[in-house]
């Protein structure tokens, strides 16, 4: 479709009606006008793309006409119709506007390119002039300053922005040398620039630097880029770029002054500091080098980070082993916990050092990268830690001789940095094992640490704190715990010694256990409650659960959650019995929970859980007690939602499929109309090349023969591409009928049409495997929402298919519809996989599917539903595994009658 208005101006009306006609066919809207002031008169009032006009009329002549459009409309395509103008009329025409002349009567080709050309070139033009004005704007906006020179330096020309960076209008100095606002310290060296341009007399670039003086008095630097124009050797105008770099200039010194804040503070800090870069040169140091090794900052800067350890070897006892230590701890900073300094590296990395003094030196490596993740080099830091590593003995010393447990850990993470041989032995683990841990690893119940870190801050101490502890092979045990507050270095450490009390706690919890057992069976009144044992026993059901599920205290007692009150699987095809199983082993997942429940009547109602588990002195589950609240209710109206929820989506995307199928067959429609057009003119220019040519030939009967063959041929190839042509159209015909799915309106329609356009719509998923097989019967149009229908059409073919393929790799859908009484009914029969009779009543719920995961969602046959019902009908399946289904629709004929007699309320 061309989509192009035409307004065509002719007083012949034979001529008119022919070209008309032709115009029409090439898929033009047309205007017509039977003279030039009509003619005219329709331009003031509408809006067209082209204008056909005979150059030849009574009232106004084309040339008038022309002219007067040109007014009217300036850019307005115009072409001028003649059947006997001359060459000089023709030029005439298109020296005063003209887009195109063209002699009367046109071939409808020849029109058809003449009028997509003339639209095509203004188009063309407009955007040219588009083009031309944005440039212009751009040059208006751009904030560089774009200026041309004489070769003495004076401006010829120079952009708006100038204003904007200098304060000058480009007016005041446009004939003025540029040197007048350079700043007087560089005028010399760009004065410098321009002759040694001028004397060079060739094309060059050039980039420089310089400060500018603003109207104000401002100074402000500047970047150039600029180039020289010559011609015939002679330097004629020099053009350039200068753009204000005054911010980058101070963001630059900003930076030096950056580094040397910083070489400030690595000055000021105790530990060794030295960076090298990616290529391991030395970039700085701080003055804890010098003091720490003994060697001068100026002699290893610049140089590789080899030479500074050559020289200081002499400063080590051991420098083979100190280049170990220096291998080992690569990364280690960024590795470590929290990459905070842990005391154990005293006694794993420590290096001694014996020159110029005696120390324990531990040294770091730390990657150094910008902020865009770059690798800037390594960051060495040298750490004296002879202090520590004193104190640490020491503690040691004091720990290993206590006949209690006793465990020295860190305040901020719980880390355990030493324990004694009695602490291990408690726990049931190895001394190098404990060390690996962190205390919340040995609590029964972690969050307690949080409590015991408040009080060691708050007081510094506490004593007797009963907590239970973990030990290797998971038994839980009972501890008295007493701890005191410390520094070991710059940690803040706690000491904490360890009692037994576990035999004594037993026998208390025995008598806690059996005061609140009786507790947690009181009976609570409007709740459903009871107890079940790890095994999934229930050993406890209150009266109001009896009532609520239909069984007594005897029944119930004694028997499994599963098959009971918990079906094996929901509705929806969830194994129950896993989440049983998981609960019985993580009760605390599962503090809350909601799951379908089963009465002894069959019925199916949900129930939200509260589950609080019970353990056993020895820390091991014993009991669970569930309390439970009815929310079938709830869960209904949730379903509802999710029904109305999934339509919703379902519409959605049948309304998307049917703008793709409507866009794809418009996109098809174009070409293949050019091709059924052109089908036509070569079966016409074939029938005068056979009528020409048979003259032609005469007498010689081989010259005939091969004649007649080569027409043949032709012939066949037109016949072909015709056929094709026709069954593509037929094919586009009835896709962007499917694709009419959003139509909300009811119409009276053939429901064999809307079958048929969904067959097409699906007919390449089903062609190799399905045999299709219509009984169509004689049924009357019928009321009805057609594009909604086509859907349930859809689903139903679909699901066909897929119960086929799933049974065999062919089978057969039939499609039957007749008439009953005033309603249509429409059957869809497959030999496919089939349908359970447990599932049968169920197919038609929303989620519900048979189908494997990632197949299907479980909504379409509940929407085939809903459509059915909203069109008063009715949808029935039956079934035989192994042999197939049959889905029957029934629809009235008359909806439109039914739904005004359901508002009149008759």
């Amino acid at each position: 479709m061309k989509d192009l208005r035409v307004l065509y101006i002719e007083h012949d009306p034979g001529q008119r009606k022919d070209l008309t006609g032709i115009l029409k066919n090439k898929g033009y809207r047309v205007t017509v006008s039977a003279s030039g002031q009509t003619g005219l008169r329709q331009l003031e009032r509408r809006s067209f793309d082209v204008v056909l006009c005979d150059l030849d009329m009574p009232d106004v002549d084309g040339i008038r006409v022309l002219e007067k459009t040109k007014k009217i409309r300036p850019g307005l395509p115009f072409i001028l119709l003649s059947s006997r103008a001359s060459i000089p009329q023709a030029v005439r025409a298109i020296r005063k506007g003209a887009s195109d002349f063209v002699l009367e009567p046109p071939h409808p080709d020849e029109i058809e390119i003449t009028i997509d050309n003339a639209v095509e070139k203004m188009r063309l033009q407009t955007r040219l002039k588009r083009s031309e004005l944005d440039l212009q704007a751009l040059m208006e906006n751009l904030p560089d300053i774009l200026y041309s020179l004489t070769p003495e330096g004076k401006f010829l020309s120079i952009s708006p922005s100038l204003e904007m960076n200098l304060g000058y209008k480009p007016a005041e100095l446009i004939g003025r040398s540029v040197l007048e606002i350079i700043h007087p310290q560089d005028r010399d060296r760009i004065a410098e620039l321009l002759s040694k341009s001028l004397r060079l007399g060739k094309a060059q670039l050039r980039r420089a630097e310089f400060r500018m003086i603003t109207r104000s008095g401002e100074t402000r630097h500047f970047e150039i880029r600029g180039r020289t124009v010559v011609e015939g050797g002679r330097f004629v105008r020099g053009d350039g770029i200068a753009r204000d770099i005054t911010e980058r200039i101070s963001f630059e010194k900003k930076l030096e002054q950056s580094r040397d804040e910083l070489q400030a503070i690595m000055d000021c800090s105790p530990y060794g500091m030295l960076m090298v870069d990616p290529n391991n040169r030395v970039l700085t140091a701080n003055q804890s080098i010098e003091t720490m090794f003994g060697v001068r900052i100026d002699r290893i800067l610049a140089r590789s980070y080899d030479d500074f350890l050559r020289a200081i070897r002499p400063c080590f006892e051991d420098f083979e082993g100190f280049l170990r230590t220096t291998e080992q701890v690569k990364g280690l900073y960024e590795k470590s916990r929290n990459q905070e300094f842990d005391l154990s590296w005293t006694n794993r990395f420590g290096v001694k050092q014996i020159k110029p003094v005696e120390r324990i030196l531990i040294p770091f490596s730390v990657q150094v990268k910008s902020r865009d993740g770059d690798n800037l080099g390594l960051l060495w830091i040298y750490s004296d830690v002879t202090g520590i590593k004193r104190s640490v003995d020491q503690l040691h010393t004091i720990v290993n001789a206590s006949p209690l447990p006793i465990v020295v850990s860190r305040i901020r993470d719980g880390r355990v940095l030493f324990v004694n041989d009695h602490m291990a032995a408690l726990l049931g683990y190895t001394w190098e094992d404990v060390r690996k841990k962190s205390t919340e690893d040995f609590l029964f119940r972690p969050e307690e640490r949080l409590s015991l870190v408040e009080q060691l801050r708050e007081v510094g101490h506490f004593h007797d704190r009963e907590i239970q502890v973990t030990r290797k092979d998971g038994s839980v045990i009972w501890v008295l715990l007493s701890a005191e507050l410390t520094k070991l270095g710059e940690d803040e450490v706690s000491i904490t010694g360890l009692y037994d009390i576990h035999e004594r706690r037993q026998m208390e919890e025995a008598l806690q256990y059996n005061e609140r057992k009786y507790r947690e069976l009181v009976e609570y009144a409007h709740s459903i409650i009871m107890r079940w044992d790890q095994n999934g026993t229930i050993i406890f059901f209150n009266e109001y659960a009896q009532n609520f599920f239909g069984y007594t205290e005897k029944e119930i007692l004694g028997q499994s959650l599963l098959k009971t009150i918990v079906p094996e699987t929901d509705s929806w095809g969830q194994d129950l019995r896993a989440m049983i199983a998981d609960m019985e082993q993580n009760p605390e997942k599962y503090l809350s929970s909601e799951n379908e429940n089963i009465k002894r009547n069959g019925d199916r109602v949900w129930i939200s859980w509260t589950n609080r588990p019970i353990y056993g002195e020895d820390g091991s589950l014993k009991e669970i007690l569930s309390i439970g609240k009815d929310e079938t209710e709830r869960k209904a109206v949730e379903r509802a939602l999710q029904e109305t929820q999934g339509q919703l989506i379902q519409a959605d995307k049948m309304a998307s499929l049917g703008q793709l199928v409507a866009g794809v067959a418009h996109e098809i429609n174009t070409p293949i109309g050019a091709v059924h057009s052109m089908q036509d003119t070569l079966f016409r220019t074939l029938k005068r090349m056979e009528e020409t040519c048979k003259p032609c030939v005469g007498g010689d009967a081989q010259d005939a023969k091969t004649m007649r063959a080569a027409f043949q041929m032709i012939s066949d190839a037109e016949h072909v591409i015709k056929t094709g042509t026709d069954r593509v159209i037929d094919i586009i015909t009835r896709l962007r009928s499917f694709a009419r799915l959003d139509e909300a309106e009811l119409k009276t329609v053939d429901i064999h049409k809307g079958l048929e356009d969904t067959l097409v719509l699906i007919h390449n998923e089903i062609k190799h495997h399905i045999t299709l097989v219509k009984d169509y019967g004689r049924i009357p149009p019928v009321s009805c929402y057609p594009g909604q229908l086509n859907q349930v059409f859809l689903n139903l073919l679909i699901n066909g298919k897929q119960a086929i393929l799933a049974h065999k790799e062919r089978g057969s859908i039939t499609i039957k519809t007749f008439n009953r009484k005033d309603r249509v009914v429409i059957q869809f029969t497959d030999d496919g996989v089939g349908i359970p009779k447990e599932n049968l009543h169920k197919i038609f719920d929303p989620g519900f599917t048979t189908k494997g995961v990632g197949v299907g969602t479980g909504l379409g046959l509940s929407i085939c539903y809903q459509i059915v019902k909203n069109h008063r009908g009715e949808i029935r399946a039956v079934s035989s595994p192994g042999k197939g289904s049959t889905f029957t629709i029934e629809i009235p004929i008359d909806l439109e009658g039914i739904l005004e007699r359901e508002q009149s309320g008759d």
